[in-house]
């Protein structure tokens, strides 16, 4: 009984320690993700002469999930939010002896850093000046070149196949140069999410290296004779936060990519339920048929036979705040996403 009890203690001292392994590891693989996706808000913070004003508290709020955060302004007057997920903020500056000032409607996209000023004005804490602010046409905060698709052009846009992806070619400079029907060909190989098929898009010229990620993450795992880059997971669109597709000027966090970069990121949920679900049906006989594949043409003996082009696709998408009844309220804290395709 003495040694079991020492053995069952060294089990269980072995089990924590995995345990708190594993955690670790999660901890640390969010964290690299955040990296690489989020995006960030900075600025400085003057008075009406110019100068500039440490020790302000500001702070950041999402639209949609009220999620809130705060900072303080160091000695030079300025302020960052290093890493928030991309959405629509209100910023507030509070400080003593002076008005109460907040800019509302400032969107954010996947890896963005958005440039946000405040000049404030002497008055009480409670009076507050509100300003809306407008989307910028222009990323001046970076030297990126990028197209940003919102929820709504991904989910509603024709998109062949379903694949996200695919939104890399509404960007500007952007063209599918493949035969085999990766963006818009006319092969249905690339609806097939797990086979994956080579990302044949030209940039601007540049038939280089193509990178597609997935919050962040490189989801265009390599072929393993050609190393070619091939589609890896594709999500529904339905559980698609935004397509950014970036086409110049790729800081360090991007490896190997010189052609397009085209970061996909998925859905968080928010306080408002929302779900979806839907059945896309597509088959080779219901379709137009292409020019090239009319029966007899240019006179030949044999009939030219339309390629096979079948799709079925059922699934849905759920998400918004954890409820549970008596127990916890999720809502401007915690949510949920779920999206699933048989």
């Amino acid at each position: 009984m003495k040694y079991g009890s020492k053995w069952s203690q060294k089990r269980q001292g072995s089990i924590v320690t995995i345990i708190a392994a594993i955690c670790c590891f999660f901890l640390i693989s969010s964290q690299a993700q955040a990296q690489r996706y989020l995006g960030a808000i900075s600025g400085e913070v003057n008075d009406s002469t110019g100068a500039r004003v440490p020790g302000v508290r500001v702070t950041a709020v999402e639209a949609s999930t009220r999620f809130t955060t705060a900072v303080v302004t160091g000695g030079e007057g300025m302020y960052t939010f290093p890493a928030l997920q991309p959405g629509t903020y209100t910023i507030t500056i509070a400080g003593q002896s002076f008005r109460t000032a907040s800019r509302t409607g400032i969107v954010l996209t996947a890896g963005q850093t958005q440039q946000v000023d405040f000049s404030l004005t002497p008055g009480t804490a409670n009076e507050t000046i509100e300003v809306s602010t407008d989307t910028s046409l222009l990323d001046t905060g970076s030297a990126n070149i990028s197209t940003t698709l919102s929820t709504k052009e991904v989910t509603d846009l024709p998109n062949i196949g379903r694949n996200p992806f695919v939104m890399a070619t509404l960007a500007a400079g952007v063209i599918n140069t493949g035969s085999g029907g990766y963006f818009q060909g006319k092969s249905s190989q690339f609806t097939q999410p797990f086979s994956g098929v080579a990302v044949q898009i030209t940039t601007d010229g540049n038939g280089g290296h193509n990178r597609l990620t997935l919050d962040g993450i490189p989801d265009d795992p390599a072929e393993r004779f050609s190393g070619a880059g091939y589609t890896g997971f594709v999500p529904s669109p339905e559980a698609v936060e935004e397509v950014k597709v970036q086409t110049s000027i790729f800081d360090a966090q991007i490896g190997h990519g010189n052609g397009t970069v085209t970061n996909t990121v998925v859905r968080t949920g928010n306080n408002k339920l929302h779900g979806a679900a839907y059945y896309a049906f597509q088959n080779t006989y219901l379709n137009a048929n292409t020019y090239e594949r009319v029966p007899n043409q240019n006179a030949a003996t044999a009939p030219t036979r339309r390629n096979n082009d079948q799709l079925a696709q059922t699934g849905f998408v759920l998400d918004g705040p954890v409820y549970i009844p008596k127990l916890y309220n999720g809502r401007d804290k915690t949510y949920f996403m779920v999206a699933y395709e048989f």
